[in-house]
C-alpha cells in the first residue's frame, strides 16, 4: 500500500497484467509477475528513472514498468516526460555495492564507469 500527501491509499494488486489500462511494476523478485498499481484518484505517481539511480550511486532504484492504455472511449492518458541528464564528462562516485550481479547488463554495477559519458556508452553497447 502506499499513501499520498493527504494520506489517501493506493494499492498493488498482484494477479499480473490484466489487459486493463494503468500503470504495471515488475517487481525484483526472481519469477515475481507484473502488477497494476492503482492510485487514489488525489494522488499523482512518480517514477524515479535511472539517473535518480546514478545519482544516489545506487541507493535509489528504478523500477521496470509498462503503462498501458484502456480501450475505453473518451478516457486518455496524460503524461509529462522530463528526462534529465548529466553532462558526459560528470565524474561519477564511487557505486555503492547493492549485491547486483555484475555480468547482468540490466544492473547499474555491470555499466558504471568513472564518468558520465564512459557510463553512457557501455549503457549504450549493453542494450543495443
Amino acid at each position: 500500500e502506499m499513501k499520498n500527501s493527504a494520506g489517501d491509499a493506493g494499492q498493488v494488486k498482484g494477479n499480473g497484467a490484466t489487459g486493463k489500462g494503468g500503470l504495471y511494476i515488475q517487481p525484483r523478485t526472481e519469477g515475481a509477475q507484473e502488477v497494476a498499481v492503482s492510485l487514489a484518484t488525489t494522488s499523482i505517481g512518480y517514477q524515479i528513472g535511472e539517473t535518480i539511480e546514478i545519482q544516489s550511486q545506487g541507493r535509489l532504484q528504478a523500477t521496470p514498468h509498462a503503462v498501458r492504455s484502456t480501450s475505453r472511449p473518451n478516457v486518455s492518458r496524460e503524461s509529462l516526460a522530463l528526462f534529465l541528464q548529466p553532462a558526459p564528462e560528470l565524474p561519477l562516485p564511487p557505486l555503492v555495492d547493492d549485491g547486483a550481479d555484475p555480468s547482468n547488463p540490466m544492473s547499474l554495477k555491470s555499466r558504471w564507469r568513472s564518468t558520465f559519458g564512459e557510463f553512457q556508452k557501455a549503457t549504450l553497447q549493453a542494450y543495443s
